[in-house]
């Protein structure tokens, strides 16, 4: 039998190689995770800087809107705002003088001109900014009469500076602050107040808020737990210790593993032809839930069994050899040790269903209620809530970026805040409880 021996040569070689190997997968590895943290950095950035009011329009875009008012504006005799635009007045028929040929709107500034273009604009803005303030504060009123007779009286008193606050905020949803380089920095009233969470939407941004989202949010993934969490827990612990080791079995656990990683719209397909047709549950908070129990079903049930494999056998065996019964083992032993590994599976499957859309729109999820699912009937305990409609946070969000007016931006931003907080107290309450439990196991 010849023996294959390395010289010291190719031994050498081979360790180099391996070393080069890691090193590279260190730096890629590095590269990979330096540029999600950056991403998830900017991404968060973006949200709280929108939430707080804050956007950037692109300067042509604004130079445009403002070319066309001022145009129009210098072409009635008799307009109001005219001597408000004196001087963008004078810069824009300079401009016009000088292109002949060209259409106003095509026309592109040169630095000198747009330098003072902007100068001049920036002259205008602190009446505007003072009238999207008031406008804003005007907002705040509850009561509708009201507020409808201050809008009025507001826009009746200042019809010049409407004008031209109305053709700023179509590309600006309010205040215009300054111009930095190539862009002017937008700021709107910031929605991360109590009043943002207490009022339900509306056609008005200012008067829009998240609490029917809120509200529809939690009671969903109060019904997915419930749902979800004992099933996946009990299907772990059969499948791991009573089941038989077969064919049967095997085949359950390959479709189980390869559930988990399913698109989640498949689960919204099943959803709307199993609960919501064959079942007739509807449209309901009910029909929500199970469709997200069985999303995040596969992953619990994973989860469960890989905690429960990772008890020592030594365990088990101890429990049995003082006389327990095999139920008595995996409930005063087996769960309590392994309710670590448990709660980290549920994290991660409410973390992942509190924040899906896809398979809620099938199902029929509302993208606008302005009323709560809760009963206001005696004794306020009532089960009824299951069967009314719904919308959650991340629909919310859907509904407003898709939304012309810019205002809605913001909110879809300070919704984003809404729901990482939401997600934020569900996983730290979940921590905490897998913490505590750990800390009492005494091996």
């Amino acid at each position: 039998m010849k023996v294959s021996v390395l010289s010291l040569q190719e031994l050498r070689r081979n360790i180099k190689q391996r070393q080069v190997a890691d090193q590279v997968f260190m730096v890629f590895a590095l590269f990979c995770l330096l540029t999600g943290l950056v991403v998830l950095i900017a991404l968060v950035f973006q949200m709280f800087f929108g939430a707080l009011g804050y956007s950037f329009t692109e300067t042509a875009e604004l130079e445009r809107s403002v070319i066309g008012l001022v145009t129009q504006v210098d072409e009635q005799a008799d307009s109001p705002a005219k001597s408000q635009l004196a001087e963008l007045i004078q810069v824009v028929r300079e401009v016009k003088s000088q292109r002949t040929g060209e259409a106003l709107l095509e026309i592109k500034f040169t630095d000198q001109e747009r330098q003072r273009f902007n100068e001049a604009l920036l002259k205008v803005l602190p009446p505007v900014n003072d009238f999207a303030q008031k406008q804003s504060e005007a907002g705040f009123i509850d009561d509708d009469k009201e507020r409808e007779r201050v809008l009025q009286e507001l826009d009746a008193s200042s019809p010049a500076i409407k004008q031209i606050y109305d053709t700023t905020r179509q590309v600006c949803a309010g205040r215009i602050e300054r111009f930095f380089t190539g862009a002017w920095l937008c700021i709107v009233p910031s929605k991360l107040t109590l009043r943002f969470l207490r009022l339900p939407p509306s056609a008005n941004h200012e008067q829009a808020g998240v609490l029917v989202a809120i509200a529809g949010t939690s009671l969903v993934i109060l019904v997915t737990s419930v749902l979800a969490i004992p099933i996946g827990i009990a299907a772990g612990v059969f499948l791991e210790e009573y089941a038989p080791k077969n064919w049967f079995t095997g085949l359950i656990e390959i479709n189980i593993t390869n559930l988990a990683g399913v698109p989640s719209i498949i689960y919204g397909l099943l959803a709307l032809g199993v609960f919501k047709y064959q079942l007739a549950f509807g449209e309901s908070i009910l029909t929500a839930g199970c469709t997200l129990g069985c999303l995040i079903l596969p992953v619990i049930i994973v989860t469960t069994r890989e905690a429960i494999r990772a008890i020592p056998v030594g365990i088990r065996e101890g429990a049995a050899a003082l006389g327990a019964s095999k139920w008595q083992v995996i409930w005063d032993h087996i769960l309590p040790y392994s309710i670590g590994g448990i709660l980290t599976g549920i994290i991660v499957g409410l973390s992942r269903a509190i924040g899906e859309t896809a398979p809620l729109i099938t199902i029929g999820a509302l993208t606008f209620i302005t009323f709560l699912p809760i009963s206001d009937d005696a004794p306020f305990l009532s089960l009824k809530w299951i069967w009314s409609p719904f919308t959650v946070m991340p629909i919310q969000m859907f509904d407003w970026v898709q939304r012309p007016d810019r205002g809605f931006q913001t909110n879809a931003s300070a919704a984003g805040v809404v729901l990482v907080v939401m997600t934020l107290l569900m996983n730290g309450a979940a921590i905490y409880i897998r913490a505590y439990s750990r800390s009492r196991i005494k091996w």
